[in-house]
This record gives C-alpha cells, sequence and structure tokens, in this order.
C-alpha cells in the first residue's frame, strides 16, 4: 500500500535512553547513506556566518557588548579552532524530538523539517541532536542518553567506512 504522507505521531514524551540510542542511529545512518550527494547548502549559522552575524548585531542601536562579552570571547575561540579535519557532510541541524515520528510501539518511524538542512561539519549536527535529546523533563543532562546515543551512533557509523563523511 503506498502512503502518501508519513506515518507516525509526534510525541512530547521523548525522553529516554532508549529512544536517545534509536536517535544516535538514524543520525549514524544518515550520515553513513548520503555518500557523495552533490548537492550543498551552506549552513547559514556556521562560524563563517556567525562572523557576519554578530558584525550585524553590534552594529544595532541598543547593542551592550558586555552583555555579550562570555558568547563573544567563546566565539572567538571556537574562530581560531583548526576544524578542516573534521568530516562534513549534509546534515539535519534540526533533528530535534518535536521533528521525529514515533509509531504505535514507540519506535522512531520517521523525521521531518528538513528547511535547516545544509553542509556543515557532522560534529555540528551530532552536537545539537545531543542537545536536543539528552536533557529530561526537569532540564537535566542525562549523561547515560547521551552515552546511548553516541554508541549507538558510532555503532552505525563504524571507522570501516570509506567515506569523507566518517566521524
Amino acid at each position: 500500500r503506498r502512503h502518501t504522507r508519513l506515518q507516525g505521531d509526534w510525541s512530547s514524551d521523548v525522553c529516554s535512553s532508549d529512544l536517545c540510542a534509536q536517535m544516535g542511529n538514524l543520525l549514524g545512518v544518515m550520515h553513513r547513506v548520503q555518500g557523495d550527494f552533490p548537492l550543498r547548502k551552506n549552513n547559514p549559522v556556521s562560524l563563517t556566518a556567525l562572523e557576519e552575524i554578530w558584525q550585524a548585531c553590534t552594529q544595532a542601536q541598543g547593542f551592550v557588548l558586555e552583555s555579550w562579552q562570555d558568547f563573544h570571547d567563546e566565539f572567538l575561540w571556537l574562530g581560531q579552532q583548526d576544524t578542516h579535519h573534521l568530516p562534513k557532510g549534509t546534515i539535519h541541524a534540526d533533528a530535534f524530538p518535536d521533528n521525529v515520528f514515533f509509531d504505535e510501539k514507540g519506535q522512531i518511524c520517521g523525521i521531518i523539517d528538513w528547511y535547516f538542512a545544509c553542509y556543515d561539519h557532522l560534529l555540528y549536527d551530532v552536537a545539537l541532536t545531543l542537545v536536543g535529546w539528552c536533557y529530561d523533563q526537569a532540564r537535566q543532562w542525562r549523561p547515560d542518553w547521551a552515552g546511548a546515543f553516541l554508541r549507538a551512533r558510532s555503532e552505525e557509523h563504524t571507522s570501516e567506512l570509506q567515506s569523507p563523511c566518517n566521524l
């Protein structure tokens, strides 16, 4: 039977080690299967783009640098890091729980909202996804969930792959 829409539903109760592992696996699959996908859209909030955004913000009326000093210091530090060796590929860049569908058994069955998909470091996608998935309902960081996510992603995205997308 042919479906004209993604089967499944969004769930507000997505926090668990098992679901983090499922998402880590899915992200690993997405990073692995893209191969040499030729289309590339630059990340509109990459470090390069953030420099332009930062400059525009500093020119805005009422901008107070002191209020943003920690961000600015971190931004400067990140800009000094050598990232050329980190693998790049097409990333989802918005793989938060509200963009994932679950089947009736609570298993991830699809991911939606590819609007922010772009070409950037795979680590950027991993970091964004970890932030979205590894905090519990009380907004506490769950290192056990992060570990489950990272282990599942690593198992799916093994070092034997001969692809520029390895992470």
